[in-house]
């Protein structure tokens, strides 16, 4: 049968693959699986003999696996293959056992038999069954880039609630549900609640979607959904999946903490997680891919073996971690429960050198014209994949006459093998370098190709921390250490190169340069750049783009000092008209609507009617009257939507543990008053009531308790708006108010 693979999960002894047919039929193929995890033992036979016996194990054999990333030799193991549906039964029986250690216990079942049989989702082959088990001949590979996909059926649900406040609750009536499929809208609103809930169901059958969109799905429009149907006594009935399992079966609660902290912020995951079967639910709120949309999604559940549901609902360091683990399943090494790779001891002067991170440039303050700005591409993973900075091949024991040093700390790296890192990261580097192409060659594919390379580079965008990261199984902190002592290097070598071109240097930081030509702007000046560039990439064996002239850019100063610029509070306009803009209210995630909208429009403004820092000068009193005041006289008339002044903060601890009465601390502690659970990493929205209150409950409101009536404390919103002005110009304007 020719199909693409749309998903699979486990099923009693076995896995059950949802195929999608050309035809667009879906059909279920249940295939036999025995997964297989592997121990190191000192009693390596007698604990063989033994396991033979245990009444879940359906083989052993001793095999030569290498055991520790570092080794350079193999070691024997037992390999101990189980029936899927007694896999986590016989690892907890085994782990218990002492002077044995146990690998490849923790992947994903449906993960571990993709990794098996080579396939990865939506791989489009010829799938048959033979004696139970599953024999495939796959027409496509994930190196491929014009792959075809199936055509979906997609389905968007939502639900219109009938809230007593602004926020819904679960126990808030359905006042009716919406369902689009392809543009076709069907609005579901029977007499009852029981009968819309019976509806929906079969709607869903009806339609039969390979695709449901939610808005929030995990977190709280199915847990409603359940909720109402169990205060019905409907549980059995409502389904949304293709085999019918009810929804409330489909539901996954997670172990562990709700929270997990990240780059030195707490987020927030939800306590469960919704898969169907046979369908695909994709959380639009969830996960961490959905920059590139679909597209996007597909593209990295295909490059890294997970399934698109799971995919949706990971980390991007998980997505990594996907692909390190396949390559090392792969070259025989095994995966360990833990990480195994503690740092070296190093003397505290060596530790000084290694710990300083990239190298910037201390930006200049002010409006530039003419400035240029170039990029290494993807700088860090190339600099692991280009120079073999991997756990195993830093300091190892086989080169210590290496001639590969890191410069300024002088780690000595392997000449004898390519490391794990290095290899996991090809595929992404790859394609995303020739999605790139593609679409810098004006393919007519090019909206697909930038979605999936946008999905692609949070891959990248993450290999760098994961390579620190103190549980990541194939970090290691030498590694984080070396990849920032090249790109010091490097960096302060483009600058060298660019000053002989007649470049300045303006701002640098890590791995991008803003710099001003000494010569005029001409159309032949791109010869130029890109003869800079080339020079850059035959130089340190990394791409370097030219990503194009601000026609003006704005370097701004501290908040605490105007005399001091801010590491990545700028923007500017290209000379083709587009924007780019980092550090300031528009792209803060904790600015209310309003105020990055008065912003956007300001910068919008300068954009259409300055060419230069002249121009631009001249426009700033014009801003202020155009644009400021309009949105400072909509608050003071109360001319606004209620959405529109919501602050969202993201909380760091339980409201109980909060000792001051900042506002995100006063909107936790009113959702606890109204008997809303809520845990650290989760976003409060509340809008500023009365800031200078002297009952700290009166200062602010939270989002639940908004009503149509609500006020905001005009003077307060009026300082925002103010002090995105003032963000906008990189000089004193205070006199201009």
């Amino acid at each position: 049968m020719k199909a693409w693979l749309l998903d699979l999960n486990v099923e009693n002894r076995g896995i059950a693959l949802w195929l999608k047919k050309p035809n667009g039929q879906v059909e279920k193929m249940h295939v036999d699986y025995y997964p297989r995890f592997y121990v190191y033992s000192k009693n390596l036979y007698e604990l063989k003999r033994a396991l033979r016996y245990h009444d879940c194990v359906e083989d052993v054999k001793i095999l030569d696996k290498y055991v520790n990333i570092n080794h350079k030799r193999k070691k024997k193991v037992i390999e101990v293959k189980v029936n899927v549906r007694d896999f986590k039964r016989t690892v907890r029986d085994v782990v218990s056992l002492e002077n044995s250690a146990v690998f490849n216990i923790d992947i994903p079942l449906s993960q571990m038999f993709l990794y098996d049989k080579n396939l990865f989702p939506l791989a489009f082959g010829d799938y048959t069954k033979k004696n139970g088990h599953l024999n495939l001949n796959l027409a496509d590979s994930q190196d491929e880039i014009d792959y075809n996909l199936p055509d979906f059926r997609i389905l968007h649900l939502d639900a219109d609630i009938g809230a007593s406040y602004i926020v819904p609750s679960l126990n808030d009536p359905i006042r009716k549900l919406k369902v689009t499929l392809n543009e076709e809208n069907i609005t579901i609103d029977g007499a009852t609640e029981v009968e819309k809930l019976i509806a929906l169901s079969d709607t869903v059958r009806k339609l039969d979607p390979d695709i449901i969109y939610s808005n929030s799905g995990d977190n709280f429009l199915f847990p409603y959904l359940v909720a109402r149907a169990s205060y019905h006594g409907l549980n059995a009935s409502l389904t949304l999946s293709r085999n019918n399992y009810s929804l409330e079966k489909c539901q996954m609660i997670l172990s562990g903490d709700s929270h997990y902290f990240s780059y030195g912020i707490v987020y927030y995951r939800a306590p469960s997680q919704f898969y169907l079967t046979g369908r695909l639910h994709l959380d639009k709120v969830a996960g961490h891919f959905w920059s590139g949309g679909l597209e996007g999604i597909i593209e990295v559940a295909r490059v890294s073996f997970i399934p698109i549901q799971r995919l949706t609902r990971i980390t991007i360091g998980g997505a990594l971690q996907a692909i390190q683990m396949y390559n090392a399943i792969k070259n025989d090494l095994l995966i360990p429960p833990v990480k195994r790779n503690a740092e070296c001891f190093k003397p505290a002067l060596t530790l000084l050198e290694a710990d300083k991170g990239g190298f910037i440039f201390e930006p200049k303050i002010g409006i530039f014209d003419d400035v240029h700005e170039f990029d290494f591409t993807s700088m860090y993973p190339t600099l692991m994949r280009e120079y073999n900075i991997s756990p195993e091949t830093l300091l190892c024991k086989c080169c210590p006459n290496s001639s590969k040093i890191v410069p300024q700390i002088k780690f000595r790296i392997c000449e004898k093998r390519v490391g794990i890192v290095p290899i996991s990261l090809r595929i992404v580097l790859e394609k995303r370098l020739q999605y790139k192409r593609l679409i810098k060659a004006k393919n007519p594919n090019s909206k697909v190709y930038a979605k999936r390379q946008r999905a692609l580079k949070w891959i990248l965008v993450v290999c760098f921390g994961y390579m620190g990261f103190r549980n990541a199984r194939f970090g290691r902190v030498e590694g984080h250490q070396a990849v920032t002592a090249y790109s010091r290097e490097l960096l302060l070598r483009a600058a060298e190169i660019a000053r002989k071109k007649r470049l300045h240097v303006l701002h640098g930081i890590v791995d991008s340069l803003w710099l001003q030509d000494e010569d005029e702007y001409t159309e032949k000046s791109i010869d130029k750049y890109q003869e800079y560039c080339e020079e850059i990439e035959q130089e340190t064996r990394i791409p370097m783009d030219y990503d194009g002239c601000y026609k003006f850019i704005v370097f701004l100063p501290t908040q605490a000092n105007p005399e001091i610029g801010t590491l990545n509070h700028y923007y500017g306009v290209f000379k083709n008209g587009k924007m780019k803009v980092r550090g300031i209210e528009l792209r803060r995630h904790d600015a209310p609507k309003i105020v990055k909208d008065a912003q956007k429009e300001m910068i919008d403004y300068f954009a259409k009617h300055a060419n230069n820092s002249f121009e631009f000068k001249q426009l700033v009193p014009k801003v202020k009257r155009k644009v400021l005041q309009k949105y400072i006289d909509k608050i003071r008339a109360h001319d606004y939507n209620l959405e529109d002044l919501l602050i969202t903060t993201r909380i760091t601890r339980y409201p109980h543990q909060y000792k001051n009465s900042s506002r995100q601390a006063i909107a936790a502690k009113q959702l606890t008053n109204l008997g809303i659970e809520i845990h650290p990493g989760q976003k409060v929205r509340y809008i500023i009531t009365s800031a200078k209150s002297k009952a700290p409950i009166n200062r602010v409101l939270v989002s639940h308790l908004l009503k149509h009536s609500s006020r905001c404390d005009v003077e307060e919103y009026t300082k925002l708006l103010k002090r995105a002005f003032r963000n906008l110009v990189p000089y004193k304007v205070d006199n201009l108010f």
